[in-house]
C-alpha cells in the first residue's frame, strides 16, 4: 500500500467566509475541480455527512467515497475520512481569513493508493498538490 500525502495552502483574493461555503457544497466540486463530478449519498453536508466524487473519463474513472469527520463552522475547518473503494485515508481543509476580501486555504490530503509503486508517490503528491492549488485559485475566480 503506497500512501501519498501532501499539503498546500494557497492565498485567494476572496472573503474566508464565502470561500468556506463554496467549498462545503459538496455537490459543486465539479465545477472547480477537473473532470469531477459530486453528489451526497447521505446527510445534510455537515458532519456525518457521505458523498462520493467520480473523476477521470469513461472507461478510465475513480470513485472516492468520503465521510465528513469534522465540521467546524466557527473555525472554517472541515476533514473527510475516504471510504473507497480504491483511496482510503483522510483529507482536509482549514479556511484562514486575513482581513474581509482574502484567505488562505490550507489542503491537506494522506491517502493510501494500493495500485501505485511506492516510488512514484512523491510524484503523485506534487501533482496533487498542484492540481488542488490550481483548482482552488480556478474556484476563486468563479467567486469572483
Amino acid at each position: 500500500m503506497t500512501i501519498v500525502a501532501f499539503e498546500v495552502a494557497v492565498p485567494l483574493e476572496r472573503p474566508g467566509l464565502e470561500v468556506w461555503q463554496a467549498l462545503i457544497d459538496w455537490e459543486s466540486h465539479g465545477r472547480w475541480i477537473p473532470a469531477t463530478r459530486s453528489r451526497i449519498l447521505d446527510g445534510d453536508g455537515r458532519l456525518g455527512t457521505t458523498f462520493e466524487a467520480v473523476s477521470g473519463f469513461r472507461p478510465l474513472v475513480l470513485v472516492d467515497r468520503m465521510r465528513v469527520t469534522a465540521f467546524d463552522e466557527e473555525e472554517l475547518h472541515c476533514a473527510v475520512e475516504k471510504l473507497g473503494p480504491v483511496l482510503t485515508g483522510t483529507a482536509g481543509f482549514t479556511v484562514r481569513a486575513h482581513g474581509s476580501e482574502r484567505c488562505t486555504v490550507d489542503w491537506n490530503e494522506s491517502v493510501e493508493v494500493p495500485v501505485l509503486p511506492q516510488a512514484l508517490a512523491p510524484i503523485a503528491a506534487a501533482l496533487g498538490a498542484r492540481m488542488f492549488a490550481w483548482s482552488l485559485r480556478k474556484l476563486a475566480r468563479q467567486l469572483a
